[in-house]
């Protein structure tokens, strides 16, 4: 495994990610625009997310496993990744999740249990989770940003496989869980290249003191889906 000691400071594991969450601003967003049609649509959308948010914050537990490796013996060039990697002198790999608590909601036991259906409130939940998925991605690769830029590093765009963000298949996780033990945050990349538990997402982020330096890490640019309401150029 061809890990880089001392390029960055950069901590192999972050436990308890920091995320917080702005009402407002999560209700104007995806994929809440797509659900509020009129005012009492949205009062009721509120309503809900007021209702599960202290449960929800209560449940995830978001934390990673990251590691910088050298781009040159790492083995990416097998996996036909996305502009940039190739070119940059190192990788930085994660694994973000926030926990399998998740499946103690009772609003997803009901379910589950087939008490009853889907619902606007496991809606809600599923929505939450997945928004403070992301944003912990977000707090770990800003992080790792910062530190490539104190070490004189320009930085790719983030590239997580399968998320719909980038146009990188799902089985090119494999390439990631070759050099970070996600086990220490109870991650596992099944022979199906599903990650359990499920609310988890994997990243490459090139390094390198010669590659453009590329200001909005989160872009969509070179993924298919132009009508995507999460898409970021």
């Amino acid at each position: 495994m061809s890990i880089v000691k001392h390029v960055l400071d950069l901590p192999e594991v972050y436990q308890d990610i920091d995320v917080e969450l702005d009402v407002d601003r999560v209700v104007e967003g995806p994929p809440f625009t797509k659900w509020v049609q009129n005012e009492e649509t949205e009062n009721r959308v509120r309503e809900i997310i007021e209702e599960h948010r202290e449960r929800v914050f209560s449940l995830v537990e978001p934390r990673s496993v990251q590691r910088v490796l050298s781009r040159d013996g790492s083995g990416i060039e097998g996996y036909s990744p996305p502009e940039g990697l190739l070119e940059s002198d190192y990788l930085a790999v994660g694994v973000v999740t926030i926990g399998r608590e998740i499946y103690e909601n009772p609003v997803r036991s009901k379910v589950d249990s087939g008490e009853e259906r889907m619902s606007l409130d496991l809606l809600v939940v599923d929505a939450l989770e997945n928004i403070i998925l992301d944003k912990a991605l977000r707090e770990v690769a800003l992080e790792i940003k910062e530190l490539a830029g104190d070490s004189g590093f320009n930085t790719t765009r983030v590239v997580p496989p399968g998320s719909g963000r980038v146009d990188w298949g799902v089985e090119n996780q494999e390439f990631i869980f070759q050099h970070v033990d996600a086990g220490q945050i109870g991650v596992k990349l099944e022979s199906t290249n599903a990650i359990t538990p499920q609310k988890t997402l994997s990243f490459v982020m090139g390094l390198g003191s010669e590659i453009k330096d590329i200001t909005d890490i989160f872009s969509c640019r070179g993924c298919p889906r132009m009508d995507c309401p999460y898409r970021a150029e």
